[in-house]
This record gives C-alpha cells, sequence and structure tokens, in this order.
C-alpha cells in the first residue's frame, strides 16, 4: 500500500470519526440542540465509511424510530453490518432480536451464537445471557459448567444479574454431580465459587 492510500483511508477515518461524534451530540443533546434527524444523517455519513459504531447507532435509531419512522429491517441491517465486522454491541443487539424474536422469527440458536460472539469480545451482559441460555438449553446444549463459567466472567467485570445469580447459587448434593457425570474436584476448583468451596469442605 502506498503513502497515498493510506493518508487517504487516514482521513476517512478521521472524518468518519467526527462525523461520528457530531451524530451522537445532536442525538444526545450535547452542546447542541437535540434533533434525531441530524443525528441520523451525521451517523449515515460515518456508517457509510465502515464506522461500526455508527452502524450500530443506526441499527438503534431504527429500531426504536428516532428520527425516522420505526423500521426492522433497516435496523437488522445495520446492526448485523457492524456485527459482521466484530463489533461486540452489535452483535450482542442481534442475540437479543434473535432472542426476543423483533422483527423476525424467534431463533434462540442464533441468538445463543451472536451472544457467544460478543461474550468472546468481553461484552458482559451477553456473557450472562449465555449463561441463563446454557442453564436453561435456550438455543444450546444445557451445560450447567458452562452456565456458571459464563455467570463468573461476566460477574468480574461487574455485571449486576451475573453477581445476584453467583450470589444466590447454591452448589447441587455430591452425589446429583456423580449422577450428571461431573468431574467433581476439577468443576469446585475451577468454576465455583468461595461458598461452594465451604460446602465442600463441610460435607467431606
Amino acid at each position: 500500500m502506498g503513502p497515498t492510500i493510506r493518508a487517504s483511508r487516514t482521513r476517512r477515518a478521521r472524518d468518519a470519526a467526527a462525523q461520528n461524534k457530531l451524530g451522537n451530540r445532536y442525538h444526545d443533546g450535547r452542546g447542541v440542540t437535540k434533533d434525531y434527524t441530524e443525528a441520523l444523517r451525521w451517523l449515515h455519513k460515518s456508517a457509510d465509511q465502515d464506522d461500526t459504531y455508527a452502524e450500530t447507532a443506526l441499527g438503534y435509531m431504527y429500531f426504536y424510530g428516532e428520527g425516522a419512522p420505526q423500521d426492522d429491517a433497516q435496523a437488522l441491517g445495520w446492526y448485523r453490518k457492524a456485527a459482521e465486522q466484530g463489533y461486540p454491541l452489535a452483535q450482542q443487539a442481534l442475540g437479543w432480536i434473535y432472542f426476543n424474536g423483533c422483527g423476525v422469527a424467534k431463533d434462540y440458536t442464533q441468538a445463543a451464537a451472536w451472544y457467544e460472539k460478543a461474550a468472546d469480545h468481553g461484552d458482559a451482559v451477553s456473557q450472562a445471557t449465555l449463561g441463563y441460555m446454557y442453564a436453561y438449553a435456550l438455543g444450546v446444549e444445557r451445560d450447567r459448567i458452562g452456565s456458571l463459567r459464563w455467570y463468573r466472567v461476566a460477574a468480574a467485570q461487574g455485571e449486576p444479574s451475573a453477581m445476584r445469580y453467583l450470589k444466590s447459587f447454591r452448589p447441587a448434593p455430591r452425589t446429583r454431580y456423580i449422577e450428571l457425570g461431573l468431574a467433581v474436584p476439577s468443576f469446585i476448583m475451577g468454576i465455583l465459587c468461595l461458598s461452594a468451596l465451604e460446602f465442600w469442605a463441610r460435607s467431606s
């Protein structure tokens, strides 16, 4: 890649970031009068240059009908464009859309797939949601160990629902783990919280 091409791409990236910032200012009314129509216009300019944040913001605005009529197809299209570029908030949004069947047929398998992509990028909400989905076999095979692992990863980032779940968590009796064919020692040492360790100490 020659220096002229690199310079051109750098300018475009700066332009996209500036347009995105201006769009967000109009959306939130920061330093300017709140104006969803103007926000949409500037975010489109940024998204047309493949700015993933702007694409996700457009998905949100079309989903909720801000600055334009509510449009599920447009929302899904913009969310998907950002998600396919690896943007975790867009991946989380697609997971939510498929989980709840908003503008599309409810599809837990698709929801789990998108939540997992976002979770792998560190999105705590997606991690907690995966904990729930693995616990109740929604779009994935039931996996109690996997469920608890995702809850713990989310809780470590301060995600409230995951922290509430772990606070109320009580391990199953030892015999139940044996019935499930789980490796009790590695399960306990690798995943369970301190209350579970205390439980095993008392029952030994």
